[in-house]
């Protein structure tokens, strides 16, 4: 027998019993161990506090199989096989789906002793997976059930909705990003709830609509221009003079910002051309790693060649007083100056100075609803305003309404104008919700309604990078299909309080977990395994691409047949050869 606490050891079972004393059927009363009955899985060789150690190396560690084999040796003397790490695994997987399930009502009390919960409810998935949809307490982060849909179509969701407004209760407020079906299933479901619309897709839509078009043709107008492959060409080639000369570039640059005296006017040409044009390439930073349209990376880069063309107009002009050669700033600066000097860039330049505008509307509703220029989401410390703040975003928000309404009335108003108030009207009831008061053993509590679904967000993100972790692939979808669901519920073991109320301790979640009849673990580990064949991995390049790839396999090698082989070799394709011809299968 294998242990984690004990070690390995020969498990021997004394029965004992008194022949005095018989059942009303002749058998003999026994009296086993009640704590090796614990201790053990039946006849199995490993303890249930094996399998919970390995579930946990797998799922909250994210170790690949063989980590795990090797830590469980190591930490805990314990020999396994990379197969018995899967099935421990798996094991843990539905065991605790199971008790989670059996044990629901202690979440319920714990959240009513809150005041209630705030729903949250969001989707993901990964190449030809299912969509997994994920319901969540906002307040505590406590993924409360989790299960696999076809689609995000209210006819799938509702009966989610449904299964936990009996378990749980009606909630305090449901917090879901502008997906339609869940919208129509949360109207459906919970017609009268307090119903707020996650802030960051909100924005996000807004920003799409505002800027994508304008953004997109200013992309393909830069990259027209080969601004940036010329101006890296330059950077090497200027670096590679720097280096035949012996010059360093990064320390002349140290010197003249530290004020120090550089005797070699050509040198300190050199390095300020060449920190120039690297900063001008460095335009990504602007971006603090957000995506579109939270960044808008080439217009950074037009933003920053229009800053760079006085900058080398003055380094020319400082080399030309020295009677320096000019060549390399004077070719930094024809190509910085294209968006705004010759006729066919002007498009550019005025899609340039549109986006600008458009973003500068796009950063004044994120100042609004209290999204930081250098944060693509709202952090999990701002998700929750008082009502003084939630009152003043009210206020600013209104402000913006009725300035664009007025606006509209001169018919002065631009098209992007015209798209943010259209938002803004349509999604006001969604933005403007207040916080909730409840009554908790006769006292009063402010209950704040988050304001978007990151902590979701956030679920998913980390379970996707667990399962890149553990098996090395970037496509997670085939992982999603076959225990997604659970990956998203067994997360809830990263809190302290799920687990306290759950199990009491960490160190008591083997005995609780080894109160599952081992007749509903396997069946549900059977399910599991079934599950992996629904994931095609041929629908991650989408519905019916790999038809028409083997139908283009089949014409080209029709034609290579007819025009090719008959007319220059004058014999037919050998068998193998007709491998891919046309057949029925």
């Amino acid at each position: 027998m294998h242990t984690v606490r004990s070690g390995s050891f020969v498990a021997r079972i004394v029965h004992l019993y008194d022949p005095k004393y018989k059942l009303e059927r002749g058998h003999v009363l026994e009296y086993t161990s009640c704590e090796l009955r614990r201790l053990t899985r039946g006849k199995a060789r490993f303890t249930m506090d094996v399998v919970c150690a390995v579930g946990m190396m797998r799922y909250l560690e994210n170790r690949s199989r063989e980590d795990t084999c090797g830590e469980m040796r190591w930490r805990h003397g314990v020999p396994l096989s990379a197969g018995t790490v899967s099935n421990h695994a798996l094991e843990f997987l539905a065991r605790f789906e199971l008790y989670h399930r059996r044990h629901f009502g202690r979440l319920v009390e714990a959240m009513d002793k809150n005041g209630g919960y705030v729903l949250g409810a969001d989707g993901t998935g990964d190449g030809g997976s299912d969509r997994i949809l994920l319901l969540m307490d906002l307040l505590t982060g406590w993924a409360l059930s989790c299960g696999p849909i076809p689609s995000e179509s209210s006819k799938h969701i509702g009966p989610y909705f449904e299964d936990i407004k009996e378990r749980a209760g009606t909630p305090l407020a449901f917090v879901r990003d502008m997906g339609l079906g869940l919208r129509k299933a949360g109207e459906r479901v919970f017609p009268d709830l307090p119903t707020r619309e996650c802030n960051y897709h909100f924005l996000r839509d807004v920003g799409e609509d505002v800027m994508e078009d304008t953004y997109m043709k200013l992309r393909k107008a830069m990259i027209d221009l080969r601004i940036r492959p010329d101006l890296d060409r330059r950077r090497k080639e200027i670096g590679a003079e720097a280096a035949e000369r012996d010059v360093d570039l990064r320390a002349t640059m140290c010197a003249l910002k530290g004020g120090a005296p550089v005797e070699d006017d050509g040198t300190v040409v050199l390095a300020e051309t060449y920190h120039l044009v690297s900063w001008i390439l460095n335009y990504r930073e602007d971006a603090h790693g957000l995506r579109f349209p939270y960044s808008i990376p080439w217009a950074d880069l037009y933003r920053r060649c229009r800053q760079a063309q006085g900058a080398a107009s003055m380094i020319a002009r400082t080399a030309e007083r020295a009677g320096l050669d000019t060549g390399d700033i004077e070719t930094v600066r024809r190509i910085v100056e294209r968006p705004f000097n010759s006729r066919e860039s002007r498009s550019a330049d005025t899609l340039g100075r549109r986006l600008a505008d458009a973003y500068e509307l796009f950063s004044e509703l994120r100042g609004v609803l209290r999204m930081s220029e250098d944060k693509g989401d709202i952090p999990r410390d701002q998700l929750l305003v008082s009502d003084e703040g939630a009152t003043v975003m009210e206020r600013e928000l209104a402000a913006l309404r009725d300035r664009l309404e007025k606006v509209r009335k001169e018919r002065t108003i631009t098209p992007e104008e015209e798209v943010v108030l259209y938002h803004i009207k349509k999604h006001w009831k969604g933005l403007v919700v207040p916080n909730i008061t409840v009554n908790v053993d006769g006292k009063t509590k402010n209950i704040a309604v988050p304001r978007a679904v990151s902590l979701l967000d956030t679920r998913f993100g980390r379970v996707k990078t667990g399962i890149r972790k553990r098996t090395g692939r970037k496509d997670t979808g085939y992982e999603l299909n076959r225990y997604g669901v659970l990956l998203c519920l067994v997360q809830n073991l990263h809190s302290d309080e799920y687990v306290k109320t759950m199990f009491g301790s960490i160190d008591r979640m083997p005995e609780e977990l080894g109160t599952i009849p081992k007749d509903e673990v396997d069946r549900l580990t059977a399910e599991f395994k079934d599950a992996r064949c629904r994931y095609d991995v041929t629908r991650a390049r989408g519905e019916g691409e790999f038809e028409t790839f083997k139908e283009v396999c089949r014409r080209v090698l029709k034609d290579v047949e007819s025009h090719i082989i008959i007319s220059h070799l004058n014999r037919p394709l050998l068998a193998g050869q007709m491998a891919l011809a046309p057949t029925d299968s």
